[in-house]
């Protein structure tokens, strides 16, 4: 596993909330936006526990962001975000419980 940047639990939207049908594995990559910095990045997901996650499910994953400069300042415990499939399709909403060393 790539070393995490920080641990985040998420709720994946169910689909009738607008989240995907299928589920997600361990290793996903989706489009991560901080609530309080307006800008996308991709990042990287471990999920805790499992390797496939139903959507309607909170789960703590280990996030890493693969471009972590951009957005450091912005990561701390409490900071909340939104996961994407390309910007228009949000996939889950998450929250960091815990920083790594960015």
């Amino acid at each position: 596993m790539v070393k995490p940047h920080f641990l985040a639990k998420i709720y994946f939207l169910k689909l009738n909330e607008g989240g995907r049908i299928s589920p997600i594995y361990s290793g996903y990559r989706p489009n991560l936006k901080l609530d309080t910095f307006d800008f996308y990045t991709c990042c990287m997901l471990n999920f805790i526990g499992n390797e496939i996650v139903e959507t309607g499910v909170h789960i703590n994953t280990y996030c890493t962001v693969l471009s972590p400069q951009i957005i450091k300042e912005h990561v701390f415990v409490g900071a909340k975000f939104t996961l994407c499939e390309g910007p228009p399709r949000i996939l889950a909403h998450g929250e960091i419980i815990e920083v790594y060393e960015m």
